[in-house]
């Protein structure tokens, strides 16, 4: 088991470096051709887009993930899942739709045909998670790899490669972004055409009772993401806001490895929790963790050492007002790194609800004293409300793997 776990978690690694590539090659390309405030505006952006594929892809990635590898054995089940993945990407889509109405009518601080682009690309950012999902339960993680090497090469080509004058602007670069996510998704449905049966399909979402809360959760956590930028929107100017989006994309694209790992772990501790491996659960939780703590404090370290050379890739001009926020950030690398693996344990068990019941009360937690440290401390106030939130967090998540979710499986 340790080698398929090497091998899908290597390739899960290879996988989301590109879509952390694309991403960030995005925002160097900003921070080279655009000043500070368009920075700040493709932050408020790209709040948005990941918000808008959150909400239409109802989190079923991790759900998809676990439901294929304990059932990858039986064709029947395996299109269920499909049937109801559609479901809840045309449910979610119909939700969106709502909120970007609301988008538009009370939020003004983009355009509206930024809002809907973002729209737009977070719906088929949705799509294309969700179906990774399914290559993920059947552990085919070098086909996800080839998919986000392709887009990852459809973003960086144009904007890097071929001379033009057409990404002059924040919605030219999202409609790019558009172009690549509809080749992700086709690549993915070709990658998965054994599975595309709609024979016996039925508009009746059975799973949703258990997939809201993988929906909510990610939501929450998404809140907890990235929701101070879309607060600080109302407190501060694009530019100042352009400097934070930076640091944190650095700090989020340093604890990448984190998520990565923690998705690639879903199959495997899917199959443990289900007796349907060699190796005992308590022992595979506790390897695990382990191994996650020791890398966890690697990286933060990393970040904490390393972090003006890797403001100075993107804009040298930036790292006076960049690098005391990754300076702090660099100490919740260990916490974000350890949450994200304590999550899988929920998520890949039967305890993906108390994932969300968790992940709600600090994201509410979070977004009230980002209010009033912001107030207090300025930016650095959402940094500080960050550092102390990834700490409670990891402080609850840690208690209920090791100490209640032993005793409820017993």
């Amino acid at each position: 088991m340790l080698k398929r776990i090497f091998k899908t978690s290597f390739y899960s690694i290879v996988a989301r470096f590109f879509i952390t590539s694309g991403n960030l090659a995005v925002v160097y390309y900003i921070s080279k051709n655009f000043d500070k405030a368009s920075l700040g505006l493709y932050g408020i952006a790209f709040f948005f887009y990941q918000f808008f594929q959150s909400f239409s892809s109802m989190g079923m990635p991790i759900y998809i993930g676990k439901e294929i590898a304990s059932s990858r054995e039986s064709t029947k089940k395996t299109i269920n899942v499909f049937h109801q993945f559609i479901l809840a990407n045309f449910y979610g889509l119909l939700s969106s739709f709502v909120i970007l109405f609301i988008a538009i009518v009370f939020y003004h601080r983009l355009s509206v045909s930024l809002l809907v682009l973002a729209f737009i690309a977070g719906f088929l950012l949705g799509i294309e998670r969700n179906l990774s999902g399914f290559l993920l339960g059947k552990e085919r993680m070098n086909l996800e790899s080839l998919a986000n090497f392709i887009e990852f090469l459809l973003l960086f080509i144009p904007l890097f490669i071929i001379p033009n004058d057409f990404f002059k602007t924040i919605a030219a670069i999202f409609i790019l972004r558009i172009l690549s996510l509809i080749v992700g998704v086709l690549l993915r449905l070709y990658f998965l055409k054994d599975m595309l049966s709609f024979k016996g399909f039925e508009f009746k979402f059975k799973t949703f009772k258990e997939v809201k809360f993988y929906w909510f959760s990610g939501l929450s956590y998404l809140f907890f993401r990235q929701i101070d930028v879309f607060i600080l929107s109302f407190f501060f100017a694009k530019a100042l806001i352009g400097e934070y989006f930076l640091s944190i994309r650095i700090f989020f694209a340093v604890g990448i490895l984190a998520e990565v790992v923690s998705l690639a772990l879903t199959p495997f501790i899917s199959r443990v929790y289900n007796d349907k491996e060699e190796i005992s659960f308590e022992k595979f939780r506790n390897l695990i963790f382990s191994i996650s703590l020791v890398i966890g404090v690697f990286l933060g370290g990393f970040l904490y050492v390393f972090r003006e050379p890797l403001i100075s890739f993107f804009n040298k001009s930036l790292i006076k007002a960049c690098s005391p926020y990754l300076a702090l950030l660099s100490i919740a690398i260990p916490f974000r790194f350890l949450i994200y693996i304590l999550g899988s344990f929920m998520s890949s068990s039967k305890f993906q609800n108390v994932r969300l019941y968790l992940n709600i009360a600090w994201a509410f937690f979070f977004m009230i004293i980002v209010f009033i440290f912001v107030n207090i401390f300025s930016i650095k106030g959402a940094i500080y409300s960050k550092i102390l939130t990834e700490f409670f967090l990891f402080i609850t998540y840690f208690y209920f793997v090791f100490f209640r979710m032993r005793v409820k499986k017993q």
